[in-house]
């Protein structure tokens, strides 16, 4: 494998906090895009991105437990899933231009537009069908949409899950996509007691076709993140750090590449592998026995080639983050930003259809922010 140029990044002047590869902030501006990706260990939504091809620019907003991404690029729509809710923010060019702390600064200022509440359902993946927005249910073993007159609707359950119980059975967790409709689901077991999958080897992992309930593939080591390209299903292998391929008419199974950390999240845009990589979390019985050492384990993100899975670009973390949930990628957002209501001017925009401003703000107001 290539070596590669590590740049350092310093917090406080006294140790790297992260860093990354010279070809990471290349390949974000030869993609005109932004990466962002949650990590609930540390509580925070992070956004990547690379105006000059040698620098990135890191933003980061803090979220309870924040798990599941989804980007709808035709609305511009950023879904959130956290502790008890699931998230909802959409910009706009003029809302983003005219953002009265940084005029012209960034191409795209996510402002809150709903909420979800949920209760504590340990929601993983999520994503928009049929205009609503669609939750791997992890708590209950199901797939849900939300709805604003319960904390979820049922919409789909594994076949072999018998009840519909707060007990975690096979710990259902990732869920892709094909032609806009939800195909696949992964799960670590088919068990159907509580916390089934505790109990079971962490070999026992399948892959579910949603509308024949069928399982696609089997023995999987902890799936998490399917994504499907044509006829090829990529797919991580968290407990082993594989990424595999899986070809759905041949039923070829091709690893790309194998990493000792524990993998979770990925994205595939273009020719490249975006990916998660976890610290093994000390003192957990769902990470004991892996054929991963602890001590080897790094937290960031790997880009691989498509083509080839070799990796091409790397972040890594040395402090304060340790796991990292979902990645996705936001095309064609370059500079991003997001307010939450903890921000001053999270409420002073207002988005309608054919108008986008933001509300004056008195002398005396903006005095008091700025305290």
């Amino acid at each position: 494998m290539k070596k590669e140029f590590f740049i350092g990044l310093f917090m406080n002047s006294v140790k790297p906090f992260f860093y990354y590869s010279n070809s990471f902030p290349k390949i974000m501006k030869e993609i005109k895009s932004s990466l962002v990706y949650s990590t609930y260990q540390a509580g925070k939504l992070i956004f990547i991105s690379s105006l000059n091809g040698t620098s990135i620019v890191k933003y980061a907003k803090n979220f309870k437990r924040p798990m599941g991404l989804a980007y709808d690029p035709e609305t511009q729509k950023l879904a959130i899933a956290s502790k008890s809710a699931v998230d909802i923010f959409s910009t706009s060019k003029g809302i983003s231009y005219n953002y009265p702390d940084a005029p012209k600064k960034y191409d795209s200022v996510f402002l809150p537009q709903a909420s979800f509440n949920t209760g504590i359902l340990d929601t993983h993946e999520i994503g928009w069908f049929d205009k609503k927005l669609w939750i791997v249910n992890t708590m209950f073993s199901n797939l849900a949409s939300m709805d604003d007159g319960v904390h979820f609707k049922k919409e789909w359950q594994p076949q072999f899950i018998t009840e519909m119980m707060p007990e975690d059975r096979c710990h259902l967790n990732g869920l892709c996509f094909e032609n806009g409709k939800p195909q696949y689901v992964t799960c670590f077991s088919d068990t159907d007691h509580a916390h089934g999958w505790k109990d079971v080897g962490y070999e026992q992992g399948k892959l579910i076709n949603i509308d024949t309930n069928e399982i696609e593939m089997d023995g999987l080591a902890m799936p998490h993140s399917p994504i499907i390209i044509g006829d090829d299903i990529y797919i991580i292998q968290s407990a082993t750090g594989e990424v595999l391929k899986h070809n759905r008419k041949t039923k070829e199974r091709t690893v790309l590449n194998q990493f000792n950390t524990f993998l979770r999240g990925m994205e595939i845009y273009g020719d490249y592998i975006f990916i998660g990589a976890s610290k093994i979390r000390e003192g957990s019985t769902s990470f004991k026995n892996l054929p991963i050492d602890p001590e080897d384990s790094f937290c960031g993100i790997i880009v691989l080639d498509k083509n080839t899975g070799d990796q091409v670009a790397s972040l890594n973390y040395t402090d304060h983050i340790k796991e990292i949930f979902s990645v996705k990628i936001l095309p064609g957002v370059r500079s991003p930003a997001l307010l939450t209501d903890r921000d001053d001017l999270y409420n002073k925009a207002v988005m309608a259809e054919g108008m986008n401003f933001w509300v004056k703000m008195k002398e005396n107001q903006k005095e008091s922010a700025q305290k």
